[in-house]
């Protein structure tokens, strides 16, 4: 454990000392500043930037209840300890339900290096797991944007419900016209629309894959939008299963109408789109996928601190993987728009 940083609220130099002696019996390795007013106080809480609070409950000036009053409102992280005299049961619940992190009684100093260890533990991982789930909440705005500005439509369809639909980006409504609520209620909408004529050979290409349960493929078809207007989709899926074994498709459908309408279906399709559709399939969804699958295990309360540590350090793999893709796929868009002035 690194030094630590312990404020000490106390007013009897000679409670200090034992305080102090116990830590340093107990193996922490700290520093220490000791205050005994409210203006100390605060100005020590914001210069001090401490790691652990250790408070008496009474001081001449000063109490504990008020110290946890603005220990409250000051937005620190650190644990709060209470080190007092004999207290009833009641003002110690009453002090934990107000904001401190244990309280020790002075007869039994010899429990506050470890106290002291646990909740430093417990508290530096907290703040780990808040980073964590910040960076998680960060990289979905990213996707939602990176998927919001290009016109692809990533979903997801389970197989044993013949291929009904559970999940399609919000972008969708932008190119299609119908919300994704409709897709979910409605969730053989989008085999409805394809055109009759394309209908037959995406689907039996979906059942031979899902019958395989494994492996990729791509289909190209007419849609019928909500507007009436025709539109030319690639659609690119893979069959994942998941930790049940359930079959689902996993799959990008990309809008090709202004390529097909411009005739430059065969130099971009060719030699841009399976390079996009490649990079979203085994970039995007696979990176997703891992961040999705580790941000629910946050919500598990049974996990140990060990088992939360080795997720936060899953997670950075899969969002370093997503900010190399973002500079990947700016570098191939530029490129494809240089191909296409020069066709131009």
């Amino acid at each position: 454990m690194d030094k630590l940083k312990i404020l000490i609220l106390e007013d009897s130099s000679y409670d200090v000392e034992l305080i102090q002696y116990e830590l340093k019996k107990g193996n922490i390795d700290f520093i220490s500043r000791v205050v005994e007013t409210k203006i100390s106080f605060i100005n020590e809480l914001n210069e001090f930037q401490p790691d652990v609070i250790i408070s008496d409950h009474s001081l001449p000036q000063f109490s504990s209840v008020e110290a946890l009053e603005i220990y409250g409102m000051s937005g620190v992280k650190a644990p709060f300890i209470l080190v007092t005299g004999t207290v009833s049961e009641e003002f110690a619940a009453r002090s934990i339900l107000n904001g401190a992190s244990d309280y020790i009684l002075k007869s039994n100093l010899t429990r506050l290096p470890n106290a002291v260890k646990n909740l430093v533990n417990s508290s530096r991982l907290e703040v780990e797991k808040e980073k964590a789930q910040k960076e998680v909440e960060r990289m979905n705005v990213f996707l939602n944007q990176l998927i919001d500005s290009q016109p692809i439509i990533l979903y997801v369809a389970k197989v044993e419900t013949n291929f009904s639909t559970v999940f399609v980006s919000e972008n969708v409504k932008s190119i299609t016209g119908y919300d994704s609520n409709e897709f979910i209620e409605n969730p053989f909408l989008w085999f409805e629309n394809i055109e009759p004529d394309d209908k037959d050979s995406f689907y039996r290409l979906l059942e031979e894959l899902s019958a395989l349960g494994k492996g990729s493929g791509d289909c190209e078809y007419k849609w019928k939008c909500a507007d009436g207007n025709i539109k030319w989709f690639v659609d690119y899926f893979t069959v994942i299963k998941d930790e049940n074994d359930k079959a689902f498709i996993h799959g990008s459908r990309i809008d090709v109408t202004k390529l097909k309408n411009a005739d430059f279906r065969k130099i971009v399709f060719s030699n841009g789109m399976d390079e996009m559709l490649f990079m979203i399939s085994h970039k995007v969804r696979h990176s997703v996928s891992q961040i999705l699958s580790l941000s629910y295990l946050f919500e598990d309360e049974s996990m140990t601190e060990d088992e939360i540590r080795k997720i936060i350090g899953y997670m950075k793999e899969p969002t370093q993987s997503l900010n190399l893709f973002t500079k990947e796929l700016t570098d191939f868009v530029d490129d494809l728009k240089k191909r296409n002035n020069r066709l131009q």
